[in-house]
């Protein structure tokens, strides 16, 4: 009669031995073998702590000043402007885009607005480069820019996983709420 063992079989059974030569082996020579109970590590979140190198932005809420900073209507009729955002990574390096996120369809005549803008996700920033968040007024010959944010790698380790976190430019935009989490965190 002839025994047919399955390679899984055999396999499993191989493991099986050698895990438990191993324990052995570490009892004689008087290592430790590793505890079985032992709770996993906290993986908690931490404001300012990413957990890697990759990160998620979305983007919340936008105010934009009712005027230009010169005092100036945004439109030729006196209206508000028609925000939307050109969202892409510069290389200081390069001085080129090097990869383009998003252009969000633009808001009609607000200074408030949540563009609904998908999050960017999976951003990894070397260290020439910058998340470019460019705030633009679509009209109907030439699209005005309103203001920018320019993002380091730092920029977003320092406001990772803290909430929402509101930046402006200092002009023009007054504020553009960002929420950014480490990629492990989602």
């Amino acid at each position: 009669m002839t025994l047919m063992l399955s390679s899984r079989y055999v396999a499993i059974v191989f493991i099986c031995s050698l895990a438990s030569v191993s324990c052995e082996f570490l009892d004689e020579i008087g290592g430790e073998t590793p505890p079985t109970d032992t709770p996993a590590a906290d993986v908690s979140v931490s404001c300012g702590v990413p957990a890697g190198e990759y990160f998620n932005v979305s983007i919340g809420q936008l105010e934009i000043s009712p005027n230009r900073p010169s005092g100036e209507s945004w439109d030729i009729d006196g209206s508000f402007p028609d925000p939307f955002l050109e969202i892409f990574v510069w290389s200081s390096t390069l001085e080129e885009v090097t990869f383009e996120v998003d252009t969000s369809e633009a808001a009609s005549n607000s200074t408030r607005v949540d563009l609904g803008v998908a999050p960017v996700l999976g951003l990894y920033l070397l260290e020439d480069e910058f998340l470019v968040i460019v705030v633009m007024d679509d009209d109907n010959l030439v699209n005005d820019e309103i203001g920018q944010l320019a993002l380091s790698a730092e920029d977003l380790i320092a406001d990772v996983n803290c909430g929402p976190v509101e930046y402006n430019d200092g002009a023009a935009v007054v504020a553009l709420n960002l929420t950014i989490v480490d990629d492990l965190s989602r």
